[in-house]
């Protein structure tokens, strides 16, 4: 997110794709446009993903989970990461509120409270479930005592 948008002054535009931990040129040629409600101008443009594009990212999300690196993660090496992800947003809130209002037109305020704040609150909340989820639960079974 380089370049903050002030009243449509600067152009945002990302030539490539994030697929399999790194960009990517995409396969075709065309592009989104952002337009900005506040000046009708653009304001940013990112290539638009053809089928091959998803294919290409599936295909490597399901590498990578099936190598292991995720899945074999303890749940404290999870909530770690997930965490990260979470203060990265936080470090940049008020940067992701400005760019949200350029591009969708709210009001700075809401961008801030509802959009940036608010997604670290629901990071917030994913990782106390994460935390105090009742992964294994002990059951009287029938035939005797159950592990679900």
């Amino acid at each position: 997110m380089s370049g903050l948008i002030e009243h449509g002054h600067d152009l945002i535009e990302h030539g490539q794709l994030f697929i399999g931990g790194e960009l990517t040129d995409p396969a075709g040629r065309d592009v989104i446009e952002v337009v900005s409600p506040h000046t009708e101008q653009v304001i940013g443009r990112v290539p638009h993903a053809s089928r091959a594009d998803v294919d290409k990212a599936v295909a490597a999300a399901r590498a990578s989970f099936d190598s292991g690196v995720w899945a074999n993660r303890t749940l404290d090496e999870r909530i770690e990461v997930v965490t990260r992800i979470k203060d990265a947003i936080a470090a940049r809130h008020e940067e992701i509120a400005r760019l949200i209002s350029a591009q969708n037109g709210s009001p700075s305020s809401w961008s801030v409270l509802a959009q940036a704040l608010g997604a670290m609150m629901v990071w917030d909340c994913a990782i106390t479930v994460a935390r105090d989820f009742p992964y294994e639960e002990r059951r009287a079974g029938v035939l005797g005592p159950l592990l679900v």
